[in-house]
């Protein structure tokens, strides 16, 4: 389940692997709520920016920034790389 899920972030974060993202963390809510609400909203945040058209280069480079952090939060979902992964995702 999260082998899946990091698999398609390491195929990167474009619309429908950001699709597939928010269903799976979806379906997978009740295991780690903490976690998966979480990337769900990063993730349905990230959808949103698409609006069914291309983003910038340089936007998808900022938001492929996140990979590393989504993926060290999903192997360790610590507190800490909780915080991490928000704090970059907002700033």
């Amino acid at each position: 389940m999260k082998e899946e899920i990091i698999r398609l972030i390491k195929e990167g974060l474009y619309q429908d692997n950001l699709i597939k993202l928010i269903q799976l963390s979806d379906d997978h809510l009740n295991q780690d709520p903490n976690l998966f609400f979480i990337l769900i909203n990063i993730f349905r945040s990230l959808e949103n920016e698409y609006e069914d058209q291309a983003i910038t280069s340089d936007r998808y480079k900022e938001v492929m920034q996140l990979a590393p952090l989504l993926i060290d939060t999903l192997k360790e979902p610590s507190k800490q790389n909780l915080d991490k992964l928000i704090t970059a995702f907002l700033g």
